[in-house]
């Protein structure tokens, strides 16, 4: 869940943009993992329900993870790209569907996810 809001974080449909409601921000990320080199690439974007990008974030970061960590490493640089922005994001989402299955669950289970998530966020999600 996104900031005590209802909704949650989706995976992201192959579809066009849908609009979001009126004064509401969606965060999207991405992750670029290679097992080739020893590191990865983390993006997100805060758009509006115009669509437009109010803010967007783009880095490598040094290090072999998953594409699920990947994600979860790029959730975490979207959610402190919208707090620096002073973006309330209303939802986010993502292309792997583990992510979603674990940000999304009641509770979280493991505590390197509430680390990678949660760490400097604050109460973000």
């Amino acid at each position: 869940m996104i900031k005590g809001t209802q909704q949650a974080l989706s995976l992201a449909p192959k579809t066009d943009w849908v609009p979001l409601p009126l004064g509401a921000f969606k965060l999207k990320t991405d992750v670029e993992v290679q097992d080739v080199f020893p590191f990865i690439g983390l993006g997100a974007m805060v758009r509006d329900h115009n669509g437009e990008v109010l803010a967007a974030v783009s880095k490598p970061m040094h290090g072999s993870f998953d594409a699920e960590v990947g994600e979860l490493l790029a959730l975490r640089e979207g959610q402190l790209l919208a707090k620096r922005s002073n973006l309330s994001v209303n939802n986010a989402e993502t292309d792997v569907v583990n992510v979603a299955l674990i940000v999304n669950s009641p509770v979280f289970v493991n505590s390197a996810v509430k680390f990678i998530v949660l760490k400097e966020v604050g109460n973000c999600m």
